[in-house]
């Protein structure tokens, strides 16, 4: 009895870890590596497989993110209270070589407009020979 009641809080403890590190890198709280770290260590509560070095890792790592001492900062939701996605790398070194360029006095080129995308006449399809 106390064997099903354990399995159950274990699986109830990971789906509830699994649920919260998806919904947290959704909001921008967690960057990818975090979200997907908890995922896994989510999948690892109920799987044993010997990799507790894993979850004290990321425990430790969730604990510098509370801290604000992660490594290039919270993302932007942890200041706004509001959901808004963690940048991407593309995105990080934007702003990386935005801030330079403002910081050396050197303006950078405005963004190209996107052309509209022409459309291609519908092709039509082949017959097979018998």
């Amino acid at each position: 009895m106390f064997q099903g009641i354990s399995l159950a809080g274990s699986i109830a403890l990971a789906f509830a870890m699994i649920m919260i590190s998806l919904n947290a890198m959704r909001a921008g709280l967690f960057s990818r590596f975090m979200g997907i770290l908890g995922i896994f260590v989510g999948v690892l509560l109920v799987i044993p497989l010997g990799v507790q070095i894993l979850q004290l890792f990321w425990f430790g790592a969730l604990g510098l993110l509370f801290m604000n001492r992660w490594p290039g900062g919270r993302g932007p939701a942890w200041q706004t209270g509001e959901a808004i996605p963690w940048p991407g790398a593309a995105e990080q070194r934007a702003e990386i070589d935005r801030r330079r360029a403002e910081r050396e006095g050197v303006q950078a080129p405005p963004p190209e407009p996107e052309e509209p995308e022409q459309q291609r006449p519908s092709s039509r399809k082949r017959r097979k020979k018998r």
